[in-house]
């Protein structure tokens, strides 16, 4: 059988070859650009999931106005007297309120550093969105109870009956467990309200109102209740669901720092993709040269560069996009934080490490290619 002579698959193996000639170099460059892409879809997977957690979870609660405390940039750490709910009600177009306390605490001996803590009323529209899969609800005036989420209670090795000291010298017996098809509810403890605010000492507020209006597809409605919520006090701000999570500072912050760990990481896969290119650029002058001689044009020259720098990103994409995935997964193993993360990461975060990948490759290859272009024949053929 004759060999293909098929150009595109000579060019193919030639870029192929190029590569492996010095294959320590080249899997070092692989695996420090997989570091990087790793990285954007680790943390910004794991960023972009948590704010996806906690707009499912104001959502599936039927929730389409939240109202917090005005200019607290710690949503949780603000608090409005209670007292408002009344006027709340009175509001044209709003069917339903409920108030919500909201605290973080460490269950260090059990290893958890961070369980949501959250106060509601027996007759809250929020258990609407929760499946008790075993025991019960807390009912009326009941004191000293507490529901935990499947996952908390995983963690916590707490079943129905079980006491829990939720806080140093406050035990509270499990009267329930429950499930959501929310990673954040799944993870947070509840508690009566009246029961949270005497642990946190803010008897007579509360963190914020959960509020349901009569028609919730109706955008003009949503924005007239948050307007008339707000003439109700100076101190209060009132945003439909999707924007309060949007605004949130620990979202916010945790998205900037995953995208500026990020930049940093692909920075250095970039340096390491263009100094590997620029290396097999200068000892191929002989070989480049060469090729030109033959009648090899500048376009195809800055062609075979440009293939070569996006097959390098390519595979470091692969393997980084596989590195994240399994890490992500992994890490939703761990007790200390698997009632905060959402194992799965977003098909957007990955088509975003794709094109990174992709720009880096062309972005990588320009100068050595425009170098390599540049070589006349004659002066390659006299290179040593």
């Amino acid at each position: 059988m004759r060999p293909s002579t098929n150009p595109s698959l000579r060019f193919g193996a030639l870029v192929f070859k190029n590569l492996w000639r010095r294959p320590l170099r080249t899997a070092l460059t692989v695996a420090g650009l997989a570091v990087g892409i790793a990285a954007v879809v680790a943390l910004v997977g794991i960023s972009e999931g948590f704010e996806r957690s906690f707009v499912r979870l104001y959502q599936q609660g039927s929730i389409d106005v939240v109202v917090t405390r005005h200019g607290k940039v710690n949503r949780a750490s603000g608090t409005i007297d209670a007292s408002i709910e009344a006027k709340i009600r009175q509001i044209q177009g709003v069917c339903e309120v409920t108030p919500g306390l909201v605290d973080l605490v460490a269950m260090e001996e059990d290893g958890l550093f961070g369980v949501f803590l959250v106060g509601w009323r027996p007759d809250s529209f929020l258990f609407d969105g929760l499946n008790v899969v075993a025991g019960r609800r807390f009912r009326g005036e009941e004191r000293g109870v507490v529901l935990l989420g499947s996952t908390l209670a995983r963690n916590l090795e707490k079943t129905v009956g079980d006491p829990l000291q939720v806080v140093e010298g406050e035990t509270f017996q499990v009267v329930g467990v429950f499930e959501s098809h929310n990673v954040v509810e799944n993870g947070m403890a509840v508690l009566p309200l009246e029961e949270l605010q005497r642990l946190m000492d803010r008897q007579g507020q509360v963190t914020g109102f959960n509020v349901q209006v009569a028609d919730r597809t109706d955008r003009g409605l949503i924005e007239g209740v948050c307007r008339r919520i707000e003439g109700l006090a100076k101190n209060i701000s009132a945003m439909p669901t999707a924007e309060f999570v949007h605004s949130i500072a620990e979202i916010r912050t945790a998205r900037a720092m995953a995208w500026l760990t990020s930049v940093i990481a692909i920075l250095v896969g970039a340096i390491g993709v263009t100094n590997t290119t620029a290396m097999s650029v200068v000892e191929r002058t002989q070989e480049i040269g060469i090729l030109r001689a033959i009648g090899w044009r500048k376009s195809r020259i800055v062609r075979m560069i440009a293939s070569e720098a996006v097959l390098l990103t390519v595979l470091g994409a692969v393997l980084g996009v596989a590195a994240a995935i399994v890490l992500v997964r992994g890490l939703t193993l761990s007790p200390a934080v698997n009632g905060l993360i959402d194992g799965r990461v977003a098909p957007g975060v990955l088509l975003e490490a794709c094109a990174i990948a992709l720009v880096i490759g062309l972005a990588s290859a320009a100068y050595p290619a425009f170098r390599a272009s540049r070589l006349p024949p004659t002066l390659a053929l006299r290179h040593e």
